[in-house]
């Protein structure tokens, strides 16, 4: 597959937060090394070998899912996997910045490759956890005749005293990806347009919030665009 040149992350344009200025364009990552092969078959138990009955469990959640339709009345609710009451220090130390870990990420056009690329650098290395579980959607060119949504609408609930970040990666189609944030009354909180496959509502910083409240998001791509993409929320505690 032929590399796309690395394109710089969004910047918001915010109604009720601060933003920063605009980024720079970012450096090349290396590949990732290729997963080392599995150690050779287990040898079956003796005979004499007593072997314990297992318990049936509960197959482990999937970190991903594939959403469908959605609408402004019905948005899609984003899964909360971060555990209330999880202390500051159960976090991850940063060893990275905001306004910088992005400059390094390398942009590939696929939205499942460049979201791990993009959290590797500004997830935990910012001191940050998931907060919800990403999912993945896909966004249709309507007006070309495809049938399809050409808009998906999200929901989260946010808790008190967090800092979050707000992670939207798209193939290599979907450039012209937008998102506007919304407060559950309608009042708009930010919007984000951006020429890149990746965008980070606030490149620079992170958006904190002082009360339980939930915040509803748009996501659109411009009528070239169309294809699949990589929707998630992180977070860490407020210092």
């Amino acid at each position: 597959m032929t590399r796309l040149p690395a394109l710089p992350f969004a910047v918001a344009l915010c109604a009720m937060v601060g933003c920063g200025g605009t980024p720079s364009p970012a450096a090349n990552l290396p590949a990732a090394a290729p997963p080392t092969a599995s150690a050779g078959p287990v040898a079956p138990p003796s005979a004499s070998t007593t072997v314990p009955k297992t318990s049936v469990t509960a197959p482990p959640t999937a970190e991903h899912e594939l959403v469908g339709a959605s609408s402004r009345a019905n948005p899609i609710r984003l899964e909360v996997v971060l555990p209330t009451g999880k202390q500051a220090s159960e976090f991850p130390g940063a060893t990275a910045d905001d306004a910088t870990c992005w400059k390094s990420v390398d942009l590939r056009g696929q939205h499942d490759k460049d979201y791990e690329s993009v959290v590797s650098k500004c997830g935990e290395p910012t001191g940050m956890l998931p907060y919800t579980r990403r999912v993945e959607s896909r966004m249709h060119d309507v007006s070309q005749g495809d049938k399809g949504d050409d808009k998906d609408f999200f929901a989260v609930q946010l808790r008190k005293g967090m800092c979050y970040r707000f992670y939207a990666i798209g193939d290599d189609s979907m450039v012209d990806l937008d998102m506007h944030m919304y407060r559950k009354g309608g009042a708009l909180i930010a919007t984000s347009e951006t020429k890149s496959l990746a965008l980070i509502m606030q490149s620079r910083i992170a958006m904190c919030v002082d009360d339980d409240e939930e915040w509803h998001f748009e996501l659109d791509v411009n009528s070239k665009g169309k294809g699949r993409y990589t929707f998630a929320v992180w977070a860490r505690p407020k210092k």
